[in-house]
Order: structure tokens, then sequence, then C-alpha cells
């Protein structure tokens, strides 16, 4: 997630200057995420079991409704970060996923990011992204259309959650999702491209259309 902050390059949406990527390296322990520290990387075996016992902070479960205080002491960790981000041991799994979903919901509520960046095709991004700030298109549809990793219950409600936590606010304070991989290669990326020139250079669809062509 990126920080609210000032204005920026942007990918057909997004900007990427905006508060709010989730600047963790992190593990999942039994709950709550947690920065790794140079006792860490050079423990092994107990040594590492050790570490995690001194440093972790458990938390109740997963769902985003449970008590927001359990996750207060993210404020001193991100302190000041602009970028946050947090990881996974393994794509796609359902606790992971929706621990990041809560880890996201209170980033975004109690510490003012604005932005989620996800491993994910920007072009299917971008469809999201249009989703949470305008309410257009079927989020199931949608996140169908995601990588396969994210086609889950867990994705479906956090992209609900952003579109309700949107509703009635100023452009300049909604949450915006961004996919960071440009180089995933699906058809949505190309009917993205072409509906963004579309709208803002219609005289170069068929300019467009050619550098297309040999792709298709």
């Amino acid at each position: 997630m990126t920080h609210h902050g000032g204005q920026g390059p942007g990918l057909a949406g997004p900007q990427l200057t905006r508060r709010g990527f989730l600047g963790l390296s992190a593990g999942v322990v039994g709950g709550l995420a947690v920065p790794a520290s140079p006792a860490l990387a050079a423990g092994t075996g107990g040594g590492v079991v050790r570490w995690i016992d001194r440093h972790a902070v458990p938390v109740s479960g997963t769902d985003p409704q449970q008590p927001a205080g359990e996750l207060s002491r993210l404020r001193g960790v991100v302190h000041g970060a602009a970028i946050v981000g947090l990881g996974e041991s393994a794509h796609g799994t359902h606790t992971q996923l929706r621990l990041k979903r809560r880890v996201a919901r209170y980033l975004v509520e109690n510490l003012g990011f604005r932005t989620i960046a996800w491993e994910e095709g920007w072009g299917s991004g971008v469809a999201i992204d249009r989703y949470v700030t305008s309410g257009h298109g079927d989020p199931t549809a949608i996140v169908g259309d995601a990588l396969f990793m994210l086609r889950t219950e867990a994705m479906l409600e956090l992209v609900g959650w952003m579109r309700e936590f949107n509703r009635g606010r100023p452009d300049h304070d909604t949450v915006r999702f961004l996919g960071a991989n440009v180089l995933e290669l699906r058809p949505i990326q190309f009917d993205e491209l072409r509906r963004y020139v579309a709208d803002v250079a219609p005289d170069r669809r068929e300019e467009l259309a050619a550098h297309l062509a040999p792709i298709d």
C-alpha cells in the first residue's frame, strides 16, 4: 500500500505516490505480521523459533471485524513509512489472504493509507480499481478474471469492503487498487489498453491496433 501523498505518475488510475502500500519484510506467526531483524536472518532452527516467541504479537483471528486494537503494534512498526509490504509464504491460502485483508483494512482506516497494490496483472488491477472507485462492473466476475491465487472469497470480500469504504468519499480520499505485475500477458491487458486509448485518444485507435495485431 502507498501512503496518501503528493501527485505523481499513475497507471491508468491509481497513483504510485498515494499513501498506502502495506513495507514490512514480514513473517506471519499464528497471527500478526512481525518485522524481520538481523537476529532472525542469522538464526536457524531453534534460534528462529525463540526470536519469534520473543517478538511475535498474537491476534485472535483473521476476521476484520475483530478488535482493531490487536493490530495497534503496527503503528510503531510502520511509523513514517510511505510503503508497507505484506509477505506470504504461499499464494492463495485462505488464512493468509484474510489476515492480509484485516491488516490492509487497519492501515486504511486507522493509518491513512490509500492504495493497495497486489501481485496482479495491471489490466485486471484497472478493472478492480474501476469497480472500487465507481461501482462499475460485477465484482464476482472482475475478481474471477484475476490471477488464480486471487480468485477467492477473501479477495472478493476485500474488493467489496474497498467499494463500501469509498462510497460518498471525495476522489482524493478514496482507497485505490493497483495491479503491480506489468509483465504478465492476458487478453484483459489489451482490452484495457484499447479502452484507455478509446477514451483519451480515439484518433489513435488504428495506430494502437497495428501495434497489437502481431501480439493478437
